[in-house]
């Protein structure tokens, strides 16, 4: 048991041991990574040598992250108290002044359909694979890893109503110290948070290695942290926030238990998430778009679902 990160359980992919940690009360790498390694993945290798299709993925299902994001902005009218009546066509109309800040904004399609909308945009990214379609695209980027961001590289970004941390958690070596200074310097006190991680060690992920008697393939290189909806929500009430709605996506691990193994066959996998984007494609085409977001509320209330997304405010 080590010192600095008690523990009574550890689970073990390969040579990666993940603990369940006393203390940090989620499960992590043991030991962590160094900053070194981490600095180098994600500003000079993520992107390029390491997830070389994320840019392509991204552009062929552009259209599938765009129904994605209408869930959230409609999440956000909401917990904002901004009005939800839209015009014909769908597209909600502009509330000035309201902006947006995405962590780890990736390609920067987040920021691009809520620029479109008539946000005030700001991205964080340090890969150095993805600044040049953010700059094209018109996105203003601070292309820094967190960690190495100084207290005036906060406060020049100003303040936002809304802060995305989505696939964020998992990759940094401190995530409490992120969402303090989040809270600190650029999240208003009526603003909201909203933190996207995967759903790790689940229910439905429990039985669906068991079922194919694999190792655990979640527990991966690049994954310092994991949670589910349990510890994250109770990281964040830690953290002085207060969780106002959970969330999720498709729980893809059902294709597994169907009979679908496709852990480790990129290409099965694939035809998985586009099954998965034509059944929401389906969904909204014939009027259920707000279905799918109460199906998908009430799977995150089950604790269940492949992300576990929470939109929280600073508790007062």
């Amino acid at each position: 048991m080590s010192e600095e990160h008690p523990y009574h359980t550890s689970h073990q992919n390969g040579e990666i041991t993940v603990i369940e940690c006393e203390k940090c009360g989620f499960t992590h790498h043991h030991p962590i990574p160094t900053v070194a390694f981490i600095e180098k993945m994600y500003t000079e290798q993520f992107g390029g040598e390491e997830n070389p299709q994320f840019a392509e993925h991204q552009r062929q299902d552009a259209d599938y992250w765009e129904m994605v994001y209408e869930r959230h902005e409609r999440s956000y009218r909401q917990l904002l108290g901004d009005s939800d009546e839209s015009p014909s066509g769908g597209i909600y109309p502009a509330v000035a002044g309201r902006r947006v800040l995405d962590i780890g904004c990736g390609t920067g399609s987040f920021l691009e359909f809520f620029k479109k909308r008539g946000w005030g945009v700001q991205g964080i990214e340090p890969s150095r694979h993805f600044l040049p379609i953010l700059r094209e695209a018109g996105i203003p980027v601070l292309p820094k890893v967190t960690d190495h961001m100084t207290v005036q590289d906060w406060e020049s970004l100003g303040k936002f109503d809304v802060v995305n941390l989505a696939c964020v958690l998992e990759h940094i070596r401190e995530p409490e110290q992120l969402v303090l200074l989040i809270k600190r310097f650029v999240l208003k006190p009526e603003g909201i948070l909203t933190v996207w991680v995967p759903n790790d060690f689940n229910p439905l992920q429990d039985a669906a290695y068991q079922t194919h008697d694999l190792a655990k393939w979640w527990i991966h290189p690049l994954h310092i942290n994991y949670f589910n909806f349990g510890t994250l929500t109770a990281f964040l009430e830690r953290c002085g926030l207060e969780v106002l709605l959970r969330d999720t996506e498709f729980p893809v691990e059902l294709f597994l238990l169907m009979g679908d193994n496709y852990v480790g066959n990129d290409t099965l996998g694939r035809a998985m998430h586009k099954k998965r984007i034509a059944m929401e494609n389906n969904l909204k085409r014939f009027g259920k778009a707000e279905l799918l977001q109460d199906i998908y509320r009430k799977l995150a209330e089950m604790g269940v679902g492949r992300e576990a997304i929470v939109h929280c405010k600073i508790k007062v």
